[in-house]
């Protein structure tokens, strides 16, 4: 199909691929997917399963209805307090990316760090 033919879901995904900085083999690896079952997903070949698009959906932190192209919300969005929204630059958005790529424990050792690195900060200010 020619790219200017995308379904809103292939053109999603192939942008939220890159905003995240992964490739296709690496969506593929965090899905436990063959790399071109994922592709297809790119280039409208197939379509995921409901599970497989809910999984797609927490990996990029957006809607499945955002990726079936049901709404705009902005994937750079977050909701903080549940009252306001801020826009992620794209390192951030990188560092929510790695951070759900991370095991459990290396998540709370990735928020130590950054615990400590706050304090310390903290105590030259």
């Amino acid at each position: 199909m020619p790219r200017d033919n995308l379904s809103p879901l292939a053109m999603r995904l192939r942008m939220l691929r890159k905003q995240h900085h992964m490739t296709q083999a690496d969506v593929a690896k965090e899905l436990n997917l063959h790399r071109t079952s994922y592709t297809n997903y790119e280039t409208d070949g197939s379509r995921p399963d409901p599970a497989t698009l809910r999984l797609l959906a927490e990996m990029f932190g957006v809607t499945v209805d955002y990726l079936l192209g049901n709404g705009d919300e902005d994937p750079m969005a977050v909701l903080l307090d549940n009252a306001t929204v801020v826009a992620l630059s794209p390192e951030e958005m990188e560092l929510v990316s790695s951070f759900r790529r991370l095991t459990e424990s290396q998540q709370q050792l990735m928020l130590q760090n950054e615990r400590a690195l706050l304090d310390a900060a903290h105590k030259e200010a």
